[in-house]
């Protein structure tokens, strides 16, 4: 089989939590009726997806299906570290069983399968039924492309980067798009250094009054002129994503604002490193 992803696994696992029935007061019963008690079951969301993909992994046997399946069960545990899914039955109220952990009427044992929205996440999951329509269906493996470039822009650039993936994956759009700012100002200031040859002057120039601006100009200045233009052009993405974006105001940046600046960072990205001999002679 050919390795699934587990941004895969966690882009559909995510559209299978944004399809789960609104609960409300009076509706604990018909919970417990859903997913054997619980509000999502990963081996079902797991079937589904292989299903879709002309695989019937039912069944395998247990070792046979375990590569299969095994994502979904990391992707659930990154929804629950964010705090949007919980193990265990929708609506346990001190069940029990002999034997069993959290059996009592319909209500399954846990044994790993069955996850249930928290508070938070059901408000989550409002805002991405409603958002997440609209991004593409594939955003990729985001985070891996972008650490493609670690080794030419650094390790604060990567680490920002990760963040700014991290957060636009949480719902936390406002702290990815600075994120990503931060991670754009990463690459200039690499450059700067792979231009001018001295760190330290580097980054007493750009920590100085319109510093920025002054870099910019030393390294797109020399540069041929279509190279400099099209330099200063991607680095739009500082100007908004790491300035505006981190003032004190109320913000109405959602998940649409947060992939367009991920994936203008990965487009800064890609042209600096294509164009570095030219930027940096």
């Amino acid at each position: 089989m050919a390795a699934l992803h587990f941004e895969d696994a966690l882009n559909f696992l995510i559209d299978e939590v944004t399809k789960i029935p609104a609960a409300g007061v009076g509706q604990a019963r018909a919970r417990e009726q859903r997913a054997h008690g619980s509000d999502i079951w990963i081996d079902d969301v797991s079937l589904r997806y292989w299903q879709a993909h002309g695989h019937v992994i039912k069944d395998l046997n247990q070792d046979e299906k375990e590569p299969y399946s095994a994502p979904f069960y990391d992707a659930a545990w990154e929804l629950a570290r964010l705090g949007i899914l919980r193990p265990a039955a929708a609506v346990p109220d001190g069940q029990s069983s002999a034997n069993h952990m959290g059996q009592r009427v319909n209500a399954s044992p846990f044994f790993g399968d069955g996850y249930s929205l928290t508070a938070w996440g059901r408000e989550w999951v409002k805002k991405a039924a409603a958002e997440r329509l609209l991004m593409p269906s594939d955003p990729g493996r985001i985070t891996e492309v972008l650490h493609q470039f670690r080794t030419r822009f650094g390790a604060g650039y990567a680490q920002r980067a990760a963040e700014a993936v991290a957060n636009w994956r949480a719902g936390n759009y406002l702290s990815s798009c600075t994120m990503a700012g931060a991670a754009a100002e990463s690459i200039l200031i690499a450059t700067a250094i792979g231009k001018i040859k001295d760190e330290a002057k580097v980054l007493a120039e750009y920590r100085g009054a319109s510093g920025r601006g002054r870099i910019i100009k030393r390294v797109s200045g020399n540069a041929t002129s279509g190279v400099g233009v099209q330099f200063q052009d991607a680095l739009g993405i500082l100007s908004y994503w790491r300035d505006d974006a981190a003032h004190g105001l109320a913000s109405t940046i959602g998940e649409i604002d947060a992939y367009e600046a991920i994936s203008r960072l990965l487009r800064l990205a890609r042209f600096t490193s294509d164009n570095w001999a030219a930027l940096t002679t």
